[in-house]
């Protein structure tokens, strides 16, 4: 059998290694490392008493936005709307008052219309495609409380279970300590 060829492994393994590190790779060492460390710091919080899981998973997914209302996304349309007719018929009544004719108006309505929708839809844009950290932060800190409160919940159950076989050895022991007390009483040995 041939020994593998030292330079074709050496190449294909650079090649599979270099290949491998990617952003997506540093990306997910990044949160992992954030994830470890966010961990760590609520199992510290916990084990000193000085947070409740269910407290602080409200805390954070009001921090995120699950408590609030529909009125507050309605108000944000709602003034854009009204915002956006203002400005569109600002803007016609300056051009009536050039008195273009009737295309050239309408082109020139039509056209700021269409640059003011460009501009509101790249501002709404933006916001949405940012990259929050914090909102990063809170999603990661839900899914490390969630983790916690599973791993209490199995310790708990493994407690539990453990007291339970405990009583059920402590009964069995109970119910052998009568037998022999009463094969005792009927032999007649104290």
């Amino acid at each position: 059998m041939k020994k593998p060829n030292k330079n074709i492994y050496d190449k294909v393994m650079d090649e599979f290694n270099s290949d491998n590190i990617t952003e997506a790779d540093k990306s997910y060492s990044n949160i992992k490392k954030i994830y470890d460390e966010i961990k760590e710091f609520y199992k510290n919080k916990i084990n000193n008493e000085e947070m409740n899981i269910k407290f602080e998973k409200i805390r954070i997914e009001e921090k995120l936005g699950k408590y609030s209302t529909d009125i507050t996304e309605f108000g944000v349309s709602y003034f854009i709307v009204i915002f956006g007719n203002i400005f569109y018929f600002m803007i016609q009544d300056i051009f009536q008052y050039w008195s273009f004719n009737r295309t050239i108006n309408f082109a020139l309505n039509f056209v700021t219309l269409a640059i003011f929708l460009v501009v509101t839809m790249k501002s709404i844009g933006k916001d949405l495609k940012k990259e929050s950290p914090k909102g990063l932060m809170l999603n990661i800190s839900l899914k490390v409380l969630d983790e916690l409160e599973n791993e209490i919940n199995e310790m708990n159950k493994l407690s539990s279970q453990k007291v339970e076989d405990t009583l059920d050895e402590q009964v069995k022991i109970d119910n052998i300590s009568n037998d022999v007390k009463q094969i005792r009483e009927f032999l007649g040995i104290k």
